[in-house]
Order: C-alpha cells, then structure tokens, then sequence
C-alpha cells in the first residue's frame, strides 16, 4: 500500500520532469559562431510599396500598427482573393464593418484602432505543369494588387516554410521598419482585425501600467529617463499566440528531428504556427541570430521556440475562446461571440460568410443561428496540437 502511494505521488514529478521544456541557458540555444542558414534570396516580386507612399490608386500610412505575413502558395489564389475582399480591406484604409475609423464621429469605443498592412508570401512551385503559367499570373496579381511577395529559388515545400517565414520577417525589416507588430498566419485562417488591433493595445497599456509602477521605485531624475522608453520597452520581447508549452521531440514520421538539429527531448516553450504575434523590433533581433542557429523545418518551433529562447523572448496565449485553433469546424457566426480573434480551416466560400455577418449582425441573434455558432464555453480541446 505505502509502495503503491509513493508511486502515485511520485508521478506527477515524473511527467513534470519528461515534458519540462529545456531552459534557455543551455548551450544549444547560444547562437554558432559561423552560419548555418542563408537568408540571401532575390525576390521575383517585393510589394515594396505597401507600407509607404502610394500603391494601386489609394494612399497607404506609414508605419502600420501591424503588418499581416499571409503564408500562401501561388496556386492558392481562391484564398488570397477571399482574404482581400474581407479582413484585407482594412489594408486598403477601409472601415471593418460596423465599426468607424479612427478619428471619424462616432461612439469611441466602437472605433476600429489602428492600422494594418497584409502580404501574401510564397514561393516558387515545383509543380512542373502549373510552373508555366505561375509567373504570368502572379506578376498580373502583383501589378493589380501590389501584396505579393515570392523569392526566386525558394521552393514551395513544407520543409522551407521556416525559411519562408525567416525571409518574411528580413522583408518587414527592409520595406516597413516602422511596423509596430508582426501577424504570422496561413491563407485558410480569417483574423478578426479590429479584436486582434485591440487586444495588442490593451497588452501594451497593461505592461505599461506595470512598467511605470516599477518606475515609481527610483528617483525622481531616474524617473525622468523611463518616459521616453517605456512605450518602446512594453511588450517589445513577447510573442502572443495559442501557447503550446514545449512538446515531445519526435524522431520518426513528418514531424522529426534529428539530434542534430535538436537534441532535447523536449522543445522549448513554442506557440501554435497558424497565428502568432510578435513585434516587429523582436523580429529584427531574432533575424539577427537566425543564421546562426541549424535549420529547423518545424517552423513554430523553431521561429517562436528556438529563436525566441535564444534573444529572451517572452510568451503569452491567447484564451481557447480568443484563438481555438482545435475547432476545425468554423461556422458563420464564430465571432458573434465578441471575443473569438481568428478561425482556422476557413474556405474561401466561408471567409465571405463570416465577413456579411459584420454588416448583418441580426444574422446571428436569432436562435436558429446555434446553427451557425458554437458558443465559446462548449469549445473545448477537440485535438492534440502538434509543431508545424
């Protein structure tokens, strides 16, 4: 009996010491010494002009508050053109519906907040048939729409989607340094914009908040020093995402690693690869080490996991009821809950849906809509969450 009470006791320590994520002082995650990675690709297509200037006949802001990375392939135009004619056209300047742009008349606290950019990024097919089409296309979708971005020699292929999204961050960095925040998401995912926009904003009064309490602790001239800093420090080394905690290495199947690109048995603390936010100065420091580190094809592992452990990022999850990235059921009326920030698996067909419940809210209210909504409480953890 004593025995047998030792053993239950025992295991929880024994599953807390099997999946404990490594610390991130361990020497794995101290960048090489020479390169491992190269992120020197030539684009086909840049869309340097989305976040400044002019583009397409209508004026864009400078410095967005987000820049949206769209992970797409060229064949995908279905979802590209779904997403443009919804969450996108906040992109354009353009009111989401319901709401009123900043600035505009109306009740404050119904005003959409801030500004947001989307790129769509892809590579190059190996599709040998659909290759001979794919430049002409793109280039009459680029002229049309300038959010395109693909990189020559950079194949569309799962194993380089962490090059994918190393190179949409390098494309942050050099055609809109003044971005506040970073979107990593997949064409098949619908964000709501004006939550998300949000939900950053009270992030970053919340830290300031703590941030200026701290502050209160020294001298008055020290205090002086902390004014011009604080709005840059708050939330400048926090990636936000559905928190996945660190996860078993796997050694076989399409989710393997060798030893050699990482040898824990146990992946740093990581968040799900379907959505995740990051700011944009973090991006910087993280590319800074990137091609230091060996190449690892699990992209949220190794872009929100290993990069983040090696620049001493910080992570936060979303709620189940903000970002269920288990429900891969998404209906009409997901959002009608006033909390949800994104659904995955959404088809084109389903972004427009969704998007006339905006400018239709009665579609949602009635009771038959239970039809078309699952409310948040009843969502629970319908999958095992693996790396991407």
């Amino acid at each position: 009996m004593l025995k047998l009470v030792l053993i239950l006791l025992g295991l929880p320590l024994l599953v807390l010491y099997v999946f404990q994520p490594p610390s991130c002082d361990e020497e794995f995650f101290t960048p090489r010494k020479e390169t491992q990675l190269s992120l020197d690709y030539d684009y086909v297509h840049d869309a340097k002009g989305l976040c400044g200037g002019t583009s397409n006949g209508y004026d864009v802001y400078t410095g967005p508050d987000v820049v949206i990375l769209v992970m797409t392939m060229s064949k995908n135009k279905a979802q590209r053109q779904a997403i443009r004619d919804t969450y996108g056209t906040v992109s354009r300047g353009e009111a989401w519906p319901g709401t009123a742009r900043q600035g505009e008349d109306g009740d404050p606290t119904d005003r959409q907040t801030g500004t947001a950019r989307v790129v769509f990024l892809m590579g190059q097919t190996k599709d040998v048939l659909y290759k001979a089409t794919e430049a002409e296309t793109l280039a009459a979708e680029s002229r049309e729409y300038g959010d395109v971005v693909q990189w020559d020699g950079l194949v569309e292929d799962y194993s380089n989607l962490t090059l994918k999204v190393l190179l949409g961050l390098r494309w942050v960095r050099d055609f809109c340094p003044q971005a506040h925040h970073i979107v990593k998401t997949d064409d098949d995912v619908f964000i709501h914009l004006p939550r998300l926009l949000r939900y950053l904003e009270r992030q970053i009064s919340t830290e300031l908040e703590s941030l200026e309490l701290h502050a209160q602790s020294f001298s008055d001239k020290t205090l002086q020093k902390f004014d011009g800093i604080l709005q840059k420090q708050a939330m400048s080394d926090v990636i936000h995402g559905a928190w996945l905690g660190g996860g078993v290495v796997l050694r076989n199947g399409k989710y393997v690693n060798s030893e050699d690109v990482y040898p824990h048995r146990v992946y740093p603390l990581n968040v799900k690869g379907a959505l995740y936010v990051l700011p944009a100065a973090l991006a910087v420091r993280m590319l800074a080490v990137a091609e230091y580190f060996p190449y690892n094809n699990l992209e949220d592992v190794h872009v929100t996991g290993t990069l983040a452990c090696a620049v001493g990022a910080r992570h936060v999850g979303f709620s189940m009821t903000q970002l269920d990235f288990c429900d891969t059921n998404p209906k009409p009326c997901d959002f009608a809950d006033g909390v949800r920030i994104a659904s995955r698996d959404v088809t084109p067909e389903l972004f427009r849906e969704m998007w006339l419940t905006f400018s239709q809210p009665d579609a949602c209210s009635s009771f038959f809509s239970g039809l078309l909504f699952t409310p948040g409480f009843l969502r629970l953890p319908k999958c095992v969450l693996l790396p991407r």
